[in-house]
């Protein structure tokens, strides 16, 4: 199962609460960034290299420390696919870190059917000797890449976020912008709203029209509203299950009400942004994304 939709739309909180299922099989930090020799169950939760995904990410932190406000780090957190496409040097990663624009330009031409048989072999590797009975995968940047996604995993659910694209942008931009001058003394901020507008709308485009024309197989697709998640997390948790046939017990949310209980909002400071920070113009971006509003009934926030 693979959660995806625009950046800051919920992906993490529903990715994490997922990953509180003991059935359920997530790729952490650690393993992504260091996965040979592949983990062992018996010693998953004690490995050593966990404490050396934490020193990576308390570095970024250093740089950077209001990247902790923007987003849950650490060696043991459930973490993104594109850790996984570093692997074969086409990462959505690498572009949102380095402002590299013919690097993007061939990211968005490169053939995605063998870096999808690439992910495939490194689950089986990270899931040799600590097996789940489902994967539970996240990468908002495979919004443009889910027809190659279907293709390698056929029998996949994807859970697709849907959230305000007004609220999302000023958000993504704050969080790429920090990405980007954690690799570089000078970032241009203009070129990170062009592309997190441009992008996000081609996206949510693209992913209408494959939808509408049955290239994705609607089936298979969840969707899920950020206001409806975070209203009722336990209910929107229950229809995604009742939507892939698993079974919802109360095991299951007693696990996830501790994780929330143990995660307040803003335990870490407060992220903050407004969506004046872009420099857009609110009623032509909200045009811009009135068909996609319209088509899954998602609520504006500013």
């Amino acid at each position: 199962m693979l959660v995806v939709g625009t950046g800051r739309s919920g992906t993490s909180l529903l990715h994490e609460l997922l990953a509180e299922d003991p059935a359920h099989r997530v790729a952490r930090t650690w393993e992504l960034l260091h996965p040979c020799p592949p983990p062992e169950r018996a010693t998953y939760a004690t490995d050593a290299r966990i404490a050396a995904a934490d020193q990576e990410y308390t570095f970024w932190h250093l740089i950077a420390p209001e990247y902790r406000t923007m987003h849950e780090n650490g060696g043991a957190v459930p973490n993104e696919d594109p850790l996984i496409d570093m692997l074969q040097f086409a990462s959505d990663h690498l572009m949102g870190s380095y402002p590299v624009p013919s690097y993007t330009r061939w990211l968005t031409r490169v053939d995605q059917a063998p870096l999808f048989g690439a992910h495939r072999q490194f689950l089986q590797l990270l899931q040799w000797r600590c097996p789940g009975e489902r994967w539970i995968l996240k990468s908002p940047s495979y919004l443009a890449k889910l027809p190659a996604f279907f293709a390698e995993y056929p029998d996949a659910h994807v859970i697709l976020t849907h959230r305000d694209p007004c609220k999302v942008l000023p958000s993504l931009v704050s969080i790429m912008a920090t990405l980007r001058w954690m690799h570089s003394d000078t970032v241009d901020v203009d070129a990170v709203v062009n592309a997190a507008v441009h992008g996000t709308a081609l996206a949510m485009d693209y992913v209408m029209a494959l939808r509408a024309d049955g290239t994705l197989p609607n089936d298979r697709i969840i969707d899920v509203r950020f206001d409806e998640l975070v209203g009722d997390p336990w209910r929107m948790l229950q229809t995604v299950y009742a939507r892939i046939g698993s079974p919802w017990s109360a095991d299951i949310e007693t696990r996830t009400r501790a994780y929330l209980d143990a995660r307040p909002r803003e335990r870490r400071g407060r992220h903050v942004y407004e969506f004046a920070d872009t420099g857009l113009d609110l009623v032509e971006t909200r045009a811009r994304f009135a068909r996609y509003q319209a088509e899954y009934g998602i609520p504006s926030e500013v």
